[in-house]
């Protein structure tokens, strides 16, 4: 989904705050009031879904700081300031458990003293 437009018009806008909940910014767990772009318009970055991001007012003004650094796209975005690199990803759908990672050379069987991640642990079931 994209945009000729420097802002987030409407839908798009309402489809970044569907996907990030709250701010993106790493640490930060506070509303969206902003919908702005990852790579800022004036060096080339793009109205779409892809290059867009939810910040709180805050973290939005204070991306502008010349010792802040915002990269990556939607599904992964990096912030750095002076030594310290945080990275942030959009949250899983709710209702969903989070995103595994599939290992190429993992038992696709489980043995008999390990549970599969839908099952819940013994102490949990007897509740």
């Amino acid at each position: 989904m994209e945009s000729r437009a420097r802002t987030y018009p409407g839908l798009l806008a309402h489809l970044i705050k569907l996907r990030d909940h709250t701010c993106r910014t790493p640490f930060c767990i506070v509303t969206i009031r902003h919908i702005d772009h990852i790579r800022p318009h004036a060096t080339g970055g793009e109205t779409t879904e892809r290059d867009g991001q939810g910040l709180c007012a805050r973290c939005n003004y204070l991306k502008e700081h010349p010792d802040y650094t915002v990269t990556g796209d939607a599904g992964e975005t990096t912030t750095s300031t002076g030594s310290l690199v945080a990275t942030s990803h959009p949250p899983s759908p709710p209702g969903l458990p989070p995103p595994t990672r599939h290992t190429p050379n993992a038992p696709s069987s489980t043995s008999s003293g390990s549970r599969t991640s839908t099952e819940k642990p013994a102490e949990l079931r007897a509740q």
